[in-house]
């Protein structure tokens, strides 16, 4: 029987990705359909071999009809699966604070006949306004809110900022199964901004990218990420090589093991049981 397993990056790979995203991102290359296109299909590639235990997961708690929401959505590696996923009676809410990928996400959304996904070029955050978007154009998937190490090639754009409980109340959104985030840090600030989200309609579960530095580097720290989690009701989860989840009893000590990298986490609401839903144990 074949076994879903993720195949981390290694350093080579990661070299020859950061060259060929610093040729496609000069303006004669990037600014073609056949160039966005290009790229595009390598970080696609990239993305399914680092992760499809992930993809494996989605699978197996995504229900059609459900209503998902996409934080740092890229090109749609994970939004593609999830508008399938939850079928034309679902909803994908995708949002994507990069010009030049949320374009791509259109694009491929639009060619693929995805018409249960809305895509928004803006990024989330706990309070709405406007801040700069450091744009890798070495690696489009390290786009950050703070400054990027010295010596990466940064593209700084303006971009809108949005809470997730202001865009809910503003388009009427009654209710949220699910959450995929991954904001590069910006995780705690996100949290915040969907209060209301998360007290008058929980998602059963949210899957996040979890980044000790990178929290840092935006302003806050890995402890109050956990605290946010525990504080709504969330039962923390690593994600293992086959996809299998198991519960983070000691969230310090597993922040020290990641305190130089970065993994996913699966968070569970204590509401378990709730129709149409399984739940990891």
């Amino acid at each position: 029987m074949f076994k879903i397993m993720s195949v981390p990056h290694g350093p080579i790979q990661k070299r020859i990705g950061h060259f060929v995203t610093r040729l496609m991102m000069r303006g004669p290359v990037r600014a073609t359909a056949l160039g966005r296109g290009a790229y595009a299909r390598m970080y696609l590639v990239g993305k399914h071999f680092a992760e499809r235990s992930e993809l494996g997961l989605f699978r197996r708690y995504l229900r059609p009809g459900m209503t998902v929401v996409d934080m740092g959505a890229n090109v749609g590696f994970y939004t593609v699966p999830l508008s399938r996923s939850v079928g034309p009676a679902g909803r994908v809410y995708a949002f994507e604070p990069d010009p030049f990928c949320a374009v791509l996400l259109r694009e491929r959304s639009r060619r693929m006949g995805l018409t249960n996904v809305r895509v928004e070029n803006v990024a989330i955050g706990a309070r709405e306004g406007e801040t700069t978007l450091f744009c890798s154009n070495r690696d489009r998937a390290e786009n950050c809110t703070h400054a990027l190490a010295v010596g990466v090639p940064v593209e700084p754009i303006r971009v809108p900022v949005r809470s997730l409980d202001a865009y809910c109340r503003e388009h009427r959104i009654g209710r949220i199964d699910a959450v995929k985030m991954d904001v590069e840090g910006d995780e705690v600030s996100a949290l915040r901004g969907m209060r209301e989200v998360l007290t008058r309609m929980p998602p059963a579960w949210m899957f996040i990218e979890f980044s000790p530095t990178q929290l840092r580097a935006a302003g806050a720290s890995a402890a109050e990420f956990w605290d946010v989690l525990a504080e709504r009701g969330y039962r923390s989860h690593s994600i293992g090589y086959r996809g299998e989840l198991r519960p983070i009893p000691d969230t310090r000590a597993f922040t020290a093991r990641q305190a130089e990298s970065f993994t996913n986490i699966w968070a569970v609401h204590r509401a378990q049981g709730r129709p149409g839903v399984s739940w990891p144990a």
